[in-house]
């Protein structure tokens, strides 16, 4: 087949064809027809060819593939065991049992499941009871509450049994918000019973509203026969009242009423909390308590920081045989739940995860955004899981395009995003002209 030049064309199509013997105009129509339509097809041609040209050039781009390289499944840490220190032998009818804020796991010694008399303790209950009646926040002084006979009658015989008592005196007046800071700090047992038949009318109705509200905790063992904890049938185990903690620390005003070391109010004057480990190596609140029955108790919490990272402990310990054995049990069973944690870094800024692969052929690598750390407690195991997102546009450099998160939920609850560390190269037109499935693949979201 012969090859012509447009020129050529255009000659060949004025030449008559052989045995013809046109007329003059006829000879003219036809050779204008030969010429005509080449061209007319060559135009349409480079109008195509223009046409296609401009749209290869603003097409959109077929998606990246995203894909995870790290072995994740090495990413993992696992905190120390706790070796808790409990009372001492020369406590032996003691017991303990101690938790994290955020952690429903209690650890506890022998005899933690057991309810024994739990003294002055009872008046968290009691605190928790009135507060769920008359809520209070903190800094607020609450309703004014007038001294009766009835709590005349409290203070005389609650001296004879040889309780702890703050001044009253018939007609004078304390708010509410007083009341329990001179029931909290220094343990006054009037101060209890005046708060309870307050709030719910008489010291029988209190006892049945406080019944309801531990059934409705579930703290089984925990049983009210008074509101401040003379009584030895006021009892609990030491692993209900670790939880009986965690409660009196999510109630905003009991948690900054019980950490005060003094305060002053207008009948008693200053008052020094009885808990005398507050304000030192990070203790704060919760209760002490003394009887015969009980021993020497004490309710604690106590803040830990790890690289800016804060949680507490609370623990109790029940039944020991002096001020200092309940407080030298309480500082060693907090620090041996000090070593029980770990803060490992599981993943570091910029740590390769992957990559991102344009069709085009840029490979740009896909890091972590952020360190990533853990903290654990208690032989808890953590491990860090890469997912990546849906994606189905070019990202720039620094774009998210997918997430690293520690499972399961450690004491506190970290992720990172991965994100890609370079910028992708937008491909030229000459391989947009030379890649019309994927760009028409692109173009459908086929």
């Amino acid at each position: 087949m012969t090859d012509y030049t447009f020129d050529e064309l255009v000659r060949d199509a004025a030449q008559p064809e052989p045995g013809d013997q046109p007329s003059s105009g006829q000879s003219h129509t036809r050779r204008k027809r030969r010429w005509v339509a080449p061209i007319v097809t060559i135009a349409t041609l480079t109008v195509l060819a223009g046409s296609y040209v401009g749209a290869a050039a603003a097409a959109p781009l077929p998606a990246p593939l995203l894909t995870l390289t790290a072995n994740t499944t090495a990413l993992t840490a696992t905190a120390p065991t706790l070796v808790p220190v409990w009372p001492t032998t020369d406590s032996p009818d003691s017991t303990g049992a101690v938790s994290l804020i955020g952690n429903d796991l209690v650890v506890s010694a022998e005899g933690a499941d057991t309810a024994r008399p739990m003294a002055s303790l009872s008046k968290v209950v009691t605190a928790l009871v009135v507060l769920k009646q008359y809520p209070l926040a903190v800094g607020e002084m609450g309703p004014t509450i007038t001294f009766t006979s009835a709590d005349m009658a409290s203070y005389n015989s609650l001296t004879a049994r040889g309780g702890v008592v703050l001044p009253v005196a018939v007609g004078q007046s304390l708010t509410q918000r007083e009341l329990m800071t001179g029931m909290m700090l220094n343990s006054a047992n009037n101060y209890a019973e005046t708060l309870a038949r307050w709030a719910f009318g008489s010291l029988d109705q209190f006892l049945a509203a406080a019944s309801t509200w531990l059934a409705e905790q579930e703290l089984n063992s925990i049983s009210m026969a008074d509101p401040h904890g003379m009584s030895p049938l006021n009892v609990a185990s030491a692993n209900d009242l670790v939880r009986l903690g965690k409660l009196s620390l999510e109630n905003p005003f009991l948690s900054a009423t019980v950490s005060m070391s003094t305060a002053t109010i207008p009948i008693g004057g200053e008052l020094a909390n009885t808990n005398v480990l507050l304000g030192s190596d990070g203790f704060r609140g919760i209760k002490t308590g003394t009887t015969s029955a009980a021993g020497y108790c004490v309710m604690f919490a106590r803040d830990l920081t790890f690289n800016g990272v804060t949680t507490t402990s609370v623990g109790v310990i029940l039944g020991a045989d002096s001020h200092y054995l309940r407080n030298s049990s309480a500082v060693d069973l907090a620090h041996s739940v000090e070593r029980a944690f770990s803060q490992p870094t599981l993943v570091s800024e910029g740590d390769e995860f992957g990559h991102l692969t344009t069709a085009w052929g840029d490979k740009i690598t896909i890091t972590a955004a952020d360190s990533l750390g853990a903290l654990l407690w208690n032989g808890a195991t953590v491990s860090a899981e890469a997912s990546l997102t849906s994606y189905t546009a070019v990202p720039p450099k620094g774009d998210v395009v997918g997430k690293v998160q520690l499972r399961p939920d450690p004491v506190t609850q970290e992720s990172t995003n991965l994100v890609t560390a370079g910028d992708v190269t937008e491909p030229g037109l000459v391989w947009r002209l030379t890649h019309p499935a994927e760009l028409w693949t692109a173009f459908t979201g086929g």
